[in-house]
């Protein structure tokens, strides 16, 4: 009986160990399950950060991008004073060849004249 009553102790003992041992386990488990859920809240901050910063990033290329096209396009045409100069030059040319065009034509209205009176 006594053997019995050893066993049924053993026993008894034995589930209250397993049981805390239990206890201590799923205790383990659930701090490591927040330990785990923290991080994945840090690593889906990390992704939403590095999203807004690819995001900003990809702006900021765009910008650049378009910003190298219209400083060549720029740096391709001629600065204001070389284009005033040949303006200038341009203009006059142009009124000496008006002055030269009056000349023609009066000479040519001359010669019509005197083609008629011949």
């Amino acid at each position: 009986m006594l053997a019995q009553l050893a066993q049924c102790e053993f026993a008894v003992t034995k589930s209250q160990l397993g049981s805390e041992m239990m206890s201590a386990e799923l205790k383990s488990y659930e701090s490591l399950s927040k330990i785990l859920e923290t991080g994945i809240e840090v690593a889906k901050g990390n992704i939403d950060k590095s999203k807004a910063d690819l995001s900003q990033a990809k702006t900021v290329r765009k910008n650049r991008t378009e910003y190298d096209v219209l400083a060549k396009i720029i740096s391709e045409q001629p600065d204001r004073k070389e284009t005033m100069e040949q303006l200038s030059t341009l203009k006059t040319e142009l009124s000496s060849l008006e002055g030269t065009k009056q000349q023609l034509e009066s000479r040519l209205g001359l010669r019509k004249k005197q083609f008629h009176v011949f």
